[in-house]
């Protein structure tokens, strides 16, 4: 039986905070960033104290780019399309039904990408921390200025949305 992960259930109960599904899906549209990636350098941090260097977040993203760019982010450019599109000869309804079995199998391909970066927080050696926020928030900023796109004073509001609800009671 696999193991819990704990990142995933991290993930879901911070993703559902005010504030944080609009903030984590602007910096996904806006910047390139995945959410997934995005809770990790949270979790880490405040579950285990882990503050990364330019290294892991580069191991980080290398583990996870074949799977998030080949599965998931073709499952949601699909889910997407089916949203924004009608298809002459195709009812509306049973390309609505697609689309949200399209969301759920998505999903399923985001909860295999955190089963892999859970995975990987057992494995990362990395520099141990007091300050559990402020490394998620150097964790999440070191991340967002791996992305192409500036990060610009927008995104670093957003990061810090998602910081200060991963700290939440």
């Amino acid at each position: 039986m696999p193991r819990k992960n704990l990142l995933w259930d991290f993930s879901v109960k911070t993703y559902g905070r005010e504030g944080v599904a609009s903030a984590c899906l602007r910096l996904q549209d806006d910047h390139g960033a995945d959410v997934n990636i995005l809770m990790y350098c949270c979790w880490v941090a405040q579950d285990r104290a882990l503050l990364f260097d330019a290294m892991a977040i580069e191991r980080i993203i290398s583990a996870v780019e074949p799977w998030k760019s080949s599965i998931v982010e073709v499952l949601r450019n699909i889910r997407r399309e089916l949203k924004s599109k009608t298809y002459p000869g195709i009812d509306v309804e049973v390309q609505e039904r697609l689309r949200v079995e399209i969301k759920r199998i998505e999903l399923n391909a985001e909860r295999l990408q955190q089963d892999a970066l859970f995975t990987m927080s057992h494995q990362e050696l990395l520099g141990g921390t007091k300050d559990r926020r402020g490394s998620a928030l150097k964790n999440v900023l070191l991340y967002l200025n791996t992305l192409p796109s500036k990060i610009d004073i927008s995104a670093r509001s957003d990061a810090k949305l998602i910081v200060d609800a991963t700290f939440e009671a």
